[in-house]
């Protein structure tokens, strides 16, 4: 009976070792702005969509034109595959390139008891509108060039 109760124990750990510890969460799909996408605003919401319900939350992060990280946040997943986050002012600047991307987290039973199991990132670019009209950006010193992209 003994040898039993323990060749249960033995299948019920493996499959939920096997089952839910490596159920890693889908990667984002990112909904908008599309990538290379002029916005006209300093302050835009980002949309996305998960393929899966039961995420803990979302990784969202923010980087310059050289690759520096201006700006992070974790974002509720219960109960939301289509979420929407809008930047908060002063992050962002007109007339500048930017990168965003998403990351799904999900909270699984692991050793240890409650860990965290990341997807993978999606990541799209965009800009902001300066001052200039569509065929022209603004430099590093807010003038007005020719838009060679």
């Amino acid at each position: 009976m003994g040898a039993l109760k323990t060749l249960i124990a033995i299948v019920i750990f493996f499959v939920l070792n096997v089952s839910i510890v490596s159920a890693y969460p889908f990667t984002p799909e990112l909904r908008s702005p599309d990538d290379g996408a002029l916005v006209d605003t300093t302050t835009p919401k980002f949309k996305w969509h998960a393929d899966e319900w039961g995420l803990y939350k979302y990784k969202f992060k923010l980087f310059n034109d050289r690759d520096q990280l201006i700006y992070s946040t974790e974002i509720n997943g219960a109960f939301n595959n289509d979420p929407e986050y809008t930047v908060p002012s002063g992050i962002l600047e007109k007339g500048k390139h930017y990168w965003w991307q998403v990351q799904s987290v999900k909270r699984v039973l692991c050793w240890s008891g409650l860990c965290d199991e990341n997807s993978g990132f999606s990541s799209r670019s965009f800009r902001t509108k300066g001052n200039c009209n569509l065929d022209y950006i603004c430099s590093s010193s807010n003038k007005c060039v020719n838009n060679i992209l």
